[in-house]
């Protein structure tokens, strides 16, 4: 039996990966997720120490290319050396192809970094804000049944003015998308008093404040958003930090129908870096859009994960009982939806990118457990009411009954 000739291998094309993942162990915002970062850690770091062996220079290079990427010149540096080395030790080029194809089976985050992009100046995340607000254009009324209902559910503290900046960027880009007149966007502000109401009431079909002055609880924050609308269009749960491009909307309502009940509308995150987070601003108030397929960007690609943006159904969405309150603090709600909505529908997962701009991390673990685990001990039955914008609103509910809803 004959077999097809293998290709051969390009030590240069090796090198550019070999860099990246080894760059990535010095990275401190690599562990963007930290379950996935656990998975592939070793695996970058053992990819450092091959690149780190070649010389004292070629370590240093790398070290600072982890702490202070973007530089263009660096990164050549390094892939040079790299790609010497390997076109001259044919056992170590063996190697780093081993495991940089570990990486590319098993790990679910992966570095990302365009050849465009470089270390240029960028605006401050207060000028950003600034940019938005003077960009931003106010939300006509709609006067039809929408084909798609857009929910986004936040809370902006003072002391994070990333967490603004991504949500008047996320509401603008829904703006450019095609068909946006199709959309109706519901945005529903959780925190002890409303900050937002006037720079992002125009820009959305709905704003809704609802009171909750303790922990941030976004399955809530949704369902109560969910509840506002009326009708039976489709619904897509988008975080505040995420940014779509034009096509989002057509795509999500071309993929339902037939027999399928929800998506997750994109199969690659593409995790920014705060550069390239300044850039995706500048591109959607200047009405560019975002890049496709992250060009001119960098940060982590992430494929393992089930949140950001999914699409349901109202049916399907009223079936399950909507997403489960019972999350509080940062993780796996969307996780549980997922799973949820797939045991009572059909899912799909086509082709496509989302964006997630940069802000700083919040609290993922407690400890080494999981934050929600008491929640996911113990799995919920599809059904159920879900969304009262009272929840937490201790004018609403005496303090015995609001313990018990918590």
């Amino acid at each position: 039996m004959s077999t097809a000739p293998r290709a051969p291998v390009n030590p240069d094309a090796v090198a550019r990966l070999a860099v990246l993942a080894a760059a990535a162990a010095h990275d401190p915002e690599a562990g963007v997720s930290p379950s996935l970062w656990s998975r592939v850690e070793p695996y970058y770091r053992a990819s450092a120490s091959i690149v780190a062996g070649i010389g004292e220079a070629v370590a240093s290079d790398l070290a600072r290319h982890g702490r202070e990427p973007g530089n263009p010149r660096r990164r050549a540096r390094l892939e040079a050396a790299v790609g010497v080395q390997l076109r001259t030790d044919s056992a170590q080029l063996r190697q780093v192809l081993r495991l940089l194809g570990v990486i590319a089976e098993a790990g679910r985050l992966l570095p990302h970094e365009s050849d465009t992009y470089d270390d240029t100046a960028f605006e401050s995340v207060l000028a950003q804000i600034e940019r938005l607000r003077v960009s931003m254009r106010r939300r006509p009324a709609q006067r039809r049944e929408p084909d798609l209902v857009v929910v986004v559910s936040y809370r902006v503290a003072d002391d994070t003015p990333e967490r603004l900046r991504n949500l008047l960027c996320c509401l603008q880009a829904l703006h450019q998308v095609h068909g946006s007149d199709r959309l109706q966007i519901v945005a529903v502000e959780q925190d002890e008093r409303a900050r937002t109401a006037d720079v992002v009431g125009p820009m959305v079909d709905h704003y809704v404040f609802a009171p909750n002055p303790g922990l941030f609880n976004y399955a809530w924050g949704r369902n109560v958003g969910v509840r506002t609308v009326a009708g039976g269009a489709p619904v897509c749960l988008l975080d505040a930090d995420m940014v779509v491009g034009p096509d989002f909307a057509r795509q999500c309502v071309g993929a339902l129908g037939g027999d399928v009940d929800a998506l997750l509308p994109y199969d690659r995150l593409l995790y920014l870096d705060a550069r390239s987070s300044a850039r995706v601003v500048a591109d959607i108030t200047g009405g560019r859009g975002v890049p496709a397929q992250g060009s001119g960007l960098r940060g982590y690609l992430m494929r393992e994960i089930y949140g950001g943006a999914i699409v349901a159904t109202r049916k399907l969405f009223d079936h399950v009982g909507g997403q489960d309150e019972r999350y509080r603090g940062w993780g796996d709600e969307d996780n549980e939806f997922y799973f949820m909505l797939r045991r009572h529908g059909v899912l799909r997962r086509p082709v496509g990118w989302l964006y997630h701009l940069d802000h700083p991390r919040p609290p993922m673990r407690d400890g080494t457990l999981r934050i929600n685990r008491a929640a996911m001990a113990v799995p919920r039955q599809a059904g159920g009411s879900y969304g009262d914008a009272t929840r937490y609103d201790p004018a609403a509910h005496p303090p015995g009954e609001k313990d018990a809803l918590h």
